[in-house]
Formats: C-alpha cells, structure tokens, sequence
C-alpha cells in the first residue's frame, strides 16, 4: 500500500506548488485539472491492484490452512472422505465453549392384541453425544418407557471413550454387548424393521459394565473391524425364573470376556463371529441342593451375516439380517442355542406411494421350542419415521397382532 500512499502525497503536493506558484508563473485552470485527473487515475489503478493482490494472498492462506488441518483421508469399505482431526491442536486441550453436544435419539408408542386383550405402551430415548475434544467422547443412552400407566426408567448407555484413531477407541462405562450384532446395530425401534425383537434368547447379553477396545484394521481393498472386552457380571434371579419361594442368599461378582470380529469383504455386506465367557457365582438354597459355593461358566458364541445396499435389479433396497447363537455350559452339562433370519425389501427406487411401502418376514428359534413366523408391512413417512404393523401364531395358536409408530431425531 506504499506507492498509492506515496502518489496521494505526490499529488497534495503538486496542489500546494501550484498554489504557491500563482504568485509567480500563472497556470491555467485547465492545467492544474489535467495534472489532478492524471495523477488521481494512477493513484487508483495503483489501490485497486494491492487490494487484489491481498486479497488473492488472503484465500491462499484460507485454503492452506483448510488443507493442513482437514486434510482428508479414505477409509477401506466407506463411501464419503473422512476428515482427519486438526493435528496442531493439543489432543488435552479444552476451554469453555470449545466442546459439542448433540442430542439425538427417538420415540416409539406400541400396541398389541390377542383375541381380546390388548396393551399399549410408549417410550422415549433420548441419546446425548458429548465431544469433549477431538479425542474424547461421551455417550448417554436413556429409555423412558411407560406401559398402562406403569412407568420405567432404563439406562442402556453410559460410556466415556478416547479416540487414538481408527485403529483404536477404548471406552469404559455402559455399552452395548459387542458380540450381539441386533442389541449393537440393530435395536432402536427407527432401525428395526419390526415392531418387536427376535424371539431369541441365546444372542448374548444386551449389555455390560466394564471396558472395551475397538477399532479397524485394513486389508487391501476391504477391512476387518473388532471389539474386545472385559466386564462385570452379577447374577440376580427374580420371578422370571420361579425361584421367588427358595431366595438366593448372596451373589458374588464375576467377570465376563469376549469380543467380536466383522469381516467386511465389499460395501454392504458384514460377516461376524463373536465369543463371550460368561460366569456367575452364588450360594443357593433351593430345591434341595446343599449350602455351598456353585460356580457356573457358559461359553456363548455368535455368528452374525449383515447385508445392505441397493439394487438396480431389483428397484429397490433389500436388508437382510441373520444372528445365530450357540450357549454350552462349560462345568456342567447344559446346552442350547437360538437365532433368528429377517428379510425386508423397500422399492426405493420406484415413484410414487409404492416406495414407502417394505414388506419385511422374520423366522426366529429357541432351543427345542417350535419356531415362529412373523410377517410385518412397514410405511415410511420419511427417512426415520414409520408406522409398523407385524402378525404371528404364538402359544395355543393365538395370532399376535402388533402396531408401531417410531421415529427418531
């Protein structure tokens, strides 16, 4: 900005000399405003040049430093670029209003009937993510359900993790069993095609208390991601098991080990293996057995196929989802296993009122019980919002019919 500076100057200047020089030499009115004119066009020329050339320096800097600190990165088997964090910033570091909360979540209201009785019942999850920094994150996950009038309060998530890279996340708190792909994936009612879950017991534990790692690990053109971890076990007999009249007289607390690991071999499709030991001790005094210490270990094991995507030759979208499990005691002689297959299909690549429509149909086991057909018409409203509607047989030849209307936020 020197040289316009200098001609302004250069100009007042020429103004005053030829002021001063009235008294000496006359010159002309038309002079005088030719010089003005010449030098006020050179002085503007010279402005409108340095602003551009600051500005052309000002959206370098922007996008160098766009460049260096978002620098994106392909990840195996994902479709968008994924930023990587800012690497100039302190990993530690947080001040007020540097952090972020998102509040996120779904409702659901449910209805059934069986001949003449009914039930309905409603639910509210609201699920807060707290980012910390670029490091740490904080997940809460809250179900507040209510069922004629009895209400219930449920906390299925509650865990704090720190992020070294894709490669590794550890978190300890709450969270969902690893080694159960449906209670990790699949369980909110705006992601289940069906107004109800699986009627299968041996997919492993919901939940847990303890610690975990997780994280992906590449290969080639496609990726492997795990999940490992260790928590608290404590078993707690209530009058689901018709032991009410011969009480437990004390629960120690063990530890369950497991983990997962999902092969990605292309986009949309998942196959998993996960492995859980599970063991719980207590001293009983029921049927006759004598006062001791009874340990029991259960080895549970889960084999899981996931397919997503959609397909040209079809029109649409399909989703698939089969769970297996397998329960084998490993200091007493008991076994059995359970799981469930469901398929759902949605147009979606159809015009009008037929593209919201997805007919989904789910067979589900339980050891030796007969299993159970269920067959459900899902209607989108939007993108996570629908009405569900479900029928099947249950005991005695009773046909189930249930209603949903879910969406989340």
């Amino acid at each position: 900005m020197k040289k316009p500076i200098a001609a302004f100057c250069t100009l007042l200047l020429l103004g005053t000399l030829a002021q001063a020089q009235e008294n000496t030499a006359p010159v002309s009115k038309a002079e005088l405003d030719k010089l003005r004119a010449e030098l006020k066009a050179e002085f503007d020329t010279q402005l409108a040049a340095e602003r551009r050339q600051f500005e052309s320096d000002l959206a370098n800097l922007k996008s160098s430093a766009r460049a260096e600190v978002h620098a994106p990165r392909w990840l195996p088997g994902k479709e968008e670029i994924v930023p990587e964090p800012p690497i100039d910033v302190p990993a530690v570091a947080l001040t007020t209003g540097s952090s972020k909360l998102i509040l996120t979540g779904g409702a659901s209201a449910d209805a059934s009937f069986v001949d003449s009785d009914s039930n309905f019942s409603a639910a509210f999850n609201p699920i807060f993510l707290w980012q910390v920094n670029d490091r740490v994150k904080v997940e809460g996950d809250i179900v507040f359900s209510d069922n004629v009038g009895v209400t219930s309060t449920q906390l299925e998530v509650a865990e704090i993790s720190y992020h070294f890279g894709d490669y590794l996340t550890i978190g300890a708190g709450r969270f969902a069993d690893p080694t159960n792909y449906f209670s990790t994936n699949l369980r909110k009612p705006w992601i289940n095609k069906m107004p109800d879950s699986p009627n299968a017991y041996v997919l492993g534990p919901s939940f847990e208390d303890g610690a975990n790692l997780r994280g992906i690990i590449p290969i080639g053109s496609t990726f492997l991601n795990y999940a490992a971890f260790g928590a608290a076990n404590v078993l707690r007999f209530d009058s689901g098991w018709g032991f009410d009249s011969h009480p437990i007289q004390s629960v120690e607390t063990d530890v369950n080990w497991g983990g997962r690991i999902g092969f990605q071999p292309f986009e949309g499709l998942e196959i998993g293996y996960g492995a859980e030991m599970v063991s719980f001790t207590y001293f009983p005094d029921f049927y006759g057995w004598p006062a001791g210490r009874y340990r029991w270990r259960d080895l549970i094991q889960t084999a899981d196929l996931n397919f997503t995507k959609t397909l040209s030759c079809v029109k649409g979208t399909v989703d698939f989802h089969a769970q297996w499990g397998w329960l084998d005691g490993q200091n007493y002689d008991f076994s059995t296993n359970s799981g469930y297959a469901q398929l759902a299909y949605r147009p979606t690549q159809l015009s009008g009122l037929i593209s919201r429509f997805e007919p989904v149909v789910r067979y589900s086991s339980y050891g030796s019980n007969p299993g159970r057909w269920t067959f459900g018409l899902d209607y989108w409203l939007a993108d996570r919002t629908v009405i569900k509607t479900a029928l099947y047989q249950g005991a005695g030849g009773k046909i189930f019919t249930l209603l949903q209307f879910a969406t989340g936020f």
